[in-house]
């Protein structure tokens, strides 16, 4: 580093600014302002400014000049610059995580200013007077920032210190007495100098960090929610002027001084304060503004930013719609025992608020869904409910009119912040208690058994016997799902009873819209199990991440028939106002977007985070709310954390790994986006043809070869026919492009020298790999797990441009090296087994289900794939012995569970829904089968009869051919498909239902 002693010389003998110093300023402005984050501003490092205010270079050469830099800025840290002297580096040299002490200390630095603001306000000129309490607290806080604890690789300042601490705290939820013994332990590896410097206990801790949190009001309820004292005007009552239960709990005459204890309390926590930090903070600020990508026309809606509802809102209220920082919310409030289901009864109402500002990946994220009140119980609030909502109410009017003076950081400037409500989420008991509707049964319709007959009715034909349940309940326990898309569903399984119980919200899902059609298929007959697929395919095209405006009036239509075939089959009993509004939901997705933003579950996962929470079994809501605002600090804090400290925003989702694409001067191919599972597990030596497969497979996919292609396509295959230019590439491509390269006939990429020398003949082998999302293992590694994760499913595309689904099994995980290079380069391929997609595949065209007999193998000699290219697939036969059916098995697609192809907006993540792409419904045609007399009764099962002269009375009968399958076409393609005699693969074959 050069000499900048200048830096102490600003003004010579006569008090004016040297030549020497102007130099120097000049020289650190055009540095600032040449680093690639810096915009038309930057942080003023003038000892009144201290960092703390942004100006363009004027403003702080002006300031500089007058007020001198701050003191010790030799290193200019703060605006982009590290330093090369050991001496002063925070983790030592053997490090690699890429910052030292002094940028942590700005991030730090940055941490306080965005939590108090820009405006300035506190900074360390000389005062005149005390400062206030808060800013007492602040200073106290900023501090501990500049105060370094440890020495060498263990050298943090004490505001690191304790908010990674904390941090620990909250991302485990320990109680203090836990966390006060991690403490204790961490102490003592403290010299007795630093000891003094860091907190003793939880309270001091809590005490100083609590400047950066937001905070709750405490509000008097009256004992039956019908009064809130929350205004002036109740401030000074006793007694709620509804009903005139005191206020307070009764005192004991025997102290003098007992301070009134209120016998209710609400826990108010003001929401205007929290979304005025979304845009203090420079982690979130410029996030706030991402639905503005969603204000085209698509027919694709992704976001509530690009439904119907949101553009009519803009539409309506076009000043509101002008400043696209305005907050648009959504507001959810349900009941939950904080004590356990098995615990005495207690029904405690937190009410939340989400931002719909925010991209999807962070939208519905925990930590955005703001907990804005706690209803205390332990009874529901009921119709009560919007006389405690009444401090919110105001709070979001007073936005919505007036707005509050918010500065943004990303912006870098100062905007009049409102916010409006777009609508409430809630279940169905909640949604009557926000409505102020009746939602509840009617138990004079319901239907009551007569006991003074001799003689019943019929079976119907949805009724399954009783060997069909058992096969049902087989099939479902023997089910193996990939990792991470559902649950052991076989665990819900009750053998003796032939029921399911206790089944998870997902699992209800995945039964729904996946295994609905393959589990009935051929137990029901077509009448009924027709719409019962139209059911499973209607909620998978519903819960899609993208959504399709004009799938979704399609299915407005598709929807009533459906709903009307069911009414033919199932009695009146069956169809309450849920059966009723399933017609109603593909227009409310119309027009309010994607159902994950707004459906209960990411709220109900907020609540049980809450309930954890609750350490304090005797103070419910005061624990909640307390933990809540630590929470927020921690979360906050962990913006500003080193890449070293786990938290929440750097903690990688399920079956993703960290992606290394980004490697200087390598070819495309080489960049495998995922990682292998495990250690090697062997290796191997490829055959000759199996070594030419792979190298032509890795060039026909490499990007940076495309051109070659053509040119070859020019050169050798002109008037060829594309079976013809097939033929070619597999026999000459590979030998034609080696010789081309070298002719030096051509400009020739220097990478391109690696895929010219060609792979070596050794491969490495890995039992399996983690990529797009998935997990997948081998079939030796995977066929005594619980779950399926050697199901493979590409898309390839022909010569014509027909693209068509391949299906297969995972055999090997092959790691192919190329060595003529300075580093040693790789590809990761998979070696599969496919299916043949003319004997051995018929899809359904209605349900889309895919059937698949393992037996027709595709007879290629290219085997392999890209480990990037891979889609996950698993594969389940149906619960029957339909003969028909034997040797076949159903191949479902998956999504990966945190990955959103959504190309036309950018990569988004979302975690609440993992399928394939949603079916299209099929045109409503007039139908008279519904009116057949066979969907009524179910022909050989038991019979009995209304009244006492008809004694009609016989034992179930198994009839198979009660249960007709669906369009003659297809049954045709099974029947005429011969089964050859090879051997099904052990991994495919489930244990027997008997």
């Amino acid at each position: 580093m050069e000499d900048r002693s200048w830096i102490d010389r600003r003004v010579d003998d006569h008090g004016f600014v040297t030549t020497e110093f102007k130099q120097g300023v000049q020289f650190f402005v055009r540095f600032a302002f040449s680093r690639p984050q810096a915009k038309s501003e930057i942080k003023c490092p003038c000892s009144k400014c201290r960092c703390r205010k942004w100006g363009n270079p004027e403003v702080v050469s002006m300031h500089l000049c007058k007020h001198g830099f701050m003191n010790n800025y030799y290193t200019w840290y703060v605006h982009g610059e590290t330093s090369n002297n050991p001496a002063i580096n925070f983790i030592g040299e053997s490090s690699n995580l890429g910052f030292d002490r002094n940028e942590l200390d700005a991030m730090y630095h940055e941490m306080l200013v965005d939590a108090m603001g820009p405006q300035g306000e506190y900074n360390e000129e000389p005062m005149a007077e005390e400062p206030n309490h808060k800013a007492r607290e602040f200073y106290e806080l900023l501090h501990a920032a500049e105060v370094h604890i440890g020495s060498g690789e263990q050298n943090v300042t004490v505001l690191s210190w304790m908010a990674e601490m904390l941090n620990m705290k909250t991302h485990y939820n320990m109680s203090a007495a836990n966390w006060e013994m991690a403490l204790s332990l961490s102490r003592k590896l403290l010299s007795a100098e630093d000891q003094e410097k860091v907190p003793k206990d939880f309270y001091t801790a809590k005490k100083m960090i609590n400047v950066l949190g937001l905070g709750y009001k405490k509000i008097d309820v009256c004992i039956n929610d019908c009064f809130l004292y929350y205004d002036e005007q109740s401030k000074n009552l006793n007694a709620c002027p509804v009903c005139g239960e005191s206020r307070y709990e009764p005192r004991n005459m025997a102290a003098v001084r007992q301070k009134a204890v209120p016998r209710k309390s609400l826990w108010y926590l003001p929401i205007t304060p929290r979304l005025q930090r979304l845009y203090m903070s420079r982690k979130t600020a410029e996030h706030m503004t991402w639905h503005l990508k969603c204000s085209d026309d698509s027919d694709e809606v992704i976001h509530p930013a690009g439904s119907q509802a949101w553009k009519h809102f803009d539409e309506t209220y076009p000043t509101f719609a002008a400043e696209p920082r305005n907050v648009r919310l959504g507001l959810c409030t349900d009941g939950f025992n904080p004590f356990g289901p098995s615990a005495s009864a207690y029904s405690c109402w937190p009410v939340f608020l989400t931002v719909y500002n925010l991209p999807p990946e962070l939208c519905m994220n925990s930590e955005y869904i703001f907990l804005s009140m706690i209803i205390a119980g332990p009874k529901s609030p009921g119709k009560n409910i919007d006389v405690l909502l009444k401090p919110l109410i105001d709070e979001l009017n007073e936005l919505w009119t007036n707005g509050v003076e918010t500065y943004d950081s990303f912006r870098k400037q100062n905007f009049i912040m409102k916010a409006a409500l777009l609508w409430t989420v809630s279940d169905f008991p909640g949604y009557g208690m926000l409505s102020g509707w009746s939602t509840h049964g009617r138990p004079e319709l319901e239907l009551i058994p007569q006991y003074d007959g001799t003689a019943l009715k019929p079976n119907a034909t949805y009724v399954l016997t009783r060997e069909q349940r058992a096969f049902v309940c087989q099939w479902l326990k023997d089910l193996r799902f990939p990792d991470g898309y559902a649950s052991n569903i076989g665990r819900c399984v009750k053998m003796h009873e032939f029921r399911l119980s206790g089944m998870k919200s997902h699992d209800c899902h995945v039964f729904m819209q996946r295994l609905l059609p393959i589990a009935f298929r051929d137990l029901l007959i077509d009448a009924v199990w027709g719409p019962l697929t139209d059911i499973s395919n209607f909620f998978r095209a519903l819960c899609a991440p993208i959504i399709r405006v004009s799938n979704m009036e399609m299915w407005e239509e598709k929807i009533v028939e459906t709903i009307c075939k069911l009414e033919k089959v199932f009695p009146p009993a069956f169809f309450d106002s849920m059966e009723h509004l399933a017609i109603h939901l593909p227009y409310e997705a119309k027009v309010g977007g994607p159902v994950q933003f707004r459906w209960m579950y990411p709220f109900e996962r907020k609540m049980h985070d809450l309930k954890k929470t609750v350490l304090n079994k005797n103070r419910v809501e005061a624990s909640i709310c307390e933990a809540y605002v630590l929470s927020e600090i921690s979360f906050f804090c962990s913006h500003y954390f080193g890449s070293d400290v786990e938290t929440k925003l750097n903690r990688l989702p399920r079956n993703i790994v960290s992606r290394n694409d980004n490697i200087d001067g390598c070819l495309s191919i080489f960049r495998n986006g995922g990682q292998p599972l495990g250690g090697q597990m062997r290796g191997r030596a490829l055959s000759p043809r199996e070594l030419q497969a792979a190298e032509l497979y890795v060039l026909l996919n490499c990007e940076e070869v495309n051109p070659w292609i053509a040119l070859f396509e020019s050169q050798i295959c002109c008037g060829l026919s594309p079976d013809q230019i097939e033929i070619k590439r597999q026999l000459e491509f590979i030998s034609w492009f080696k010789t081309t390269v070298r002719s030096g006939r051509y400009e020739v990429d220097p990478r391109l020298l690696t895929l010219v020398t060609g792979p070596v003949s050794n491969v490495r082998l890995y039992n399996g790999y983690w990529v797009n999302g998935f997990r997948f293992h081998t079939i030796s590694y995977g066929k005594n797990k619980k779950t399926m994760n050697s199901g493979v499913c590409v898309k390839g595309t022909t010569l014509n441009n027909d693209e068509l689904d391949y299906y297969g099994l995972l055999k090997e995980v092959i790691e192919l090296h190329y060595f003529d290079s300075s580093v040693p380069q790789s590809v990761f391929l998979f070696n599969c087994d496919w299916y043949d997609l003319n004997k051995g595949i018929v899809i359904h065209r209605s349900s889309r289900i895919v059937d698949i007999n393992p037996r027709y193998k595709l007879q290629t000699n290219d085997p392999f794939i890209l480990a990037s290219q891979a889609q996950q697939v698993f594969y389940t036969s149906y619960p029957s012995k339909n003969p028909r059916r034997k040797g076949w098995y159903v191949a479902c697609k998956i999504r990966a569970r945190a990955i959103i192809d959504t190309s036309s907006l950018g990569d988004c993540v979302n975690n609440y829904y993992q399928d394939d792409d949603p079916p299209m419904p099929q045109l409503v045609q007039p139908s008279t089968i519904v009116d057949d007399h066979v969907m009524l009764a179910s022909p050989g099962r038991e019979r009995v009869v209304i009244g006492d002269d008809m004694q009609l009375s016989y034992a179930a009968e198994q009839n198979e051919e009660a249960c007709v399958d669906e369009d003659d076409e297809e049954e045709e393609e099974f029947e005429g498909t011969e089964t050859p005699e090879e051997e099904v693969p052990d991994y495919l074959i489930e244990s027997d239902s008997d």
